[in-house]
């Protein structure tokens, strides 16, 4: 595999989940499937939430990221921007992807594309987490439920006790959950807050997730990145990353860029030169890429008139970033 860094990111593409250490083992052993390809190949307690996704059925989001860029003052990185509390695989640049399949969001989140059916495990080439997400204590990771589906929050949760169960051959005493889960399918009878439920819900899986964990890993405390490295077995290398440098775990991740340090050497008259000029691009960018594209032809015609090749090139990148392809220039 090509040494990932921030200097091309933009060779691989990204599936990032949540926290979530079923799903996490399940893409190990699986790939990553779309609920048709789940559903093809029966894989046990399978879960995800479709409802809000952009992608339906036979499909799976992936993202693509420009190159790390320095916008004047400001170090612009989405890998790591978009990635706080996620586990991210990073896959082979070489994967068929398709434009976005359906409608919705299709102007937000414009990085993203998608792939039918199924993305086998030889084209995930690594895992990536965030420096600050790694020492996080499994006692302090969120049991994240989804609060606003609870037939999604009851089919999580059976799922990781089954996964905890089968993986490691027991997830504790139940009755706690049942109990749980029997007074939440209560208040959805009788129409009532369910609020508190779901909280003690969340809490207490986050509870037995960690004494499980620490348990097995035996840790008082493990973190997520015990946890990882315990999962994945070195199946794959594992990636940390802060905003100025990406590297395998063990490497020691570089803490500045040379490019911000360039600009702090500059005259307090010059960097405040450069800051205006910041701020009068980002609202011309902003008012650019809020435009319909009827809009954008009518500005262009005004404001240049016929088009020349050079012209025409300036009309295609706003265009881009009106698409979302050229995301850095937006910011």
């Amino acid at each position: 595999m090509e040494e990932i860094s921030y200097e091309n990111i933009d060779s691989f593409y990204y599936h990032a989940i949540d926290i979530d250490f079923f799903r996490f083992t399940s893409i190990l052993e699986n790939g990553i499937l779309s609920k048709k390809a789940a559903e093809d190949l029966n894989i046990k307690s399978f879960y995800r939430n479709y409802t809000h996704a952009s992608c339906k059925e036979q499909y799976i989001s992936v993202s693509h990221f420009p190159l790390t860029v320095f916008r004047y003052y400001k170090i612009q990185n989405e890998l790591y921007d978009f990635n706080t509390n996620k586990i991210s695989f990073i896959l082979s640049g070489e994967i068929d992807t398709l434009e976005k399949q359906f409608h919705k969001n299709r102007y937000h989140y414009t990085n993203e594309r998608h792939v039918e059916y199924r993305i086998e495990t030889k084209d995930i080439l690594g895992i990536v987490i965030r420096e600050t997400d790694a020492n996080k204590l499994i006692s302090e990771i969120a049991f994240n439920s989804k609060y606003t589906d609870k037939e999604f929050l009851e089919h999580k949760m059976f799922s990781v006790m089954n996964f905890f169960t089968d993986y490691f051959g027991s997830f504790g005493n139940r009755d706690l959950f049942y109990n749980l889960i029997g007074r939440l399918r209560e208040k959805q009878v009788t129409r009532g807050s369910d609020e508190e439920i779901v909280k003690k819900i969340e809490e207490e899986m986050r509870k037995r997730i960690h004494l499980v964990l620490s348990t097995v890993l035996e840790k008082e405390e493990p973190t997520l990145l015990d946890a990882i490295q315990y999962f994945n077995q070195n199946q794959y290398p594992i990636y940390l990353m802060n905003r100025y440098d990406i590297k395998e775990v063990g490497k020691e991740l570089r803490r500045s860029d040379p490019r911000m340090e360039k600009f702090e050497s500059l005259s307090p008259s010059i960097k405040s030169q450069i800051r205006k000029e910041y701020e009068i691009d980002k609202k011309i960018w902003k008012l650019l890429s809020n435009m319909s594209e009827e809009g954008l032809n009518i500005y262009f015609e005004y404001t240049l008139g016929a088009l020349t090749e050079s012209d025409y090139k300036i009309v295609q990148k706003v265009k881009k970033l009106k698409m979302g392809i050229d995301q850095e220039e937006k910011k």
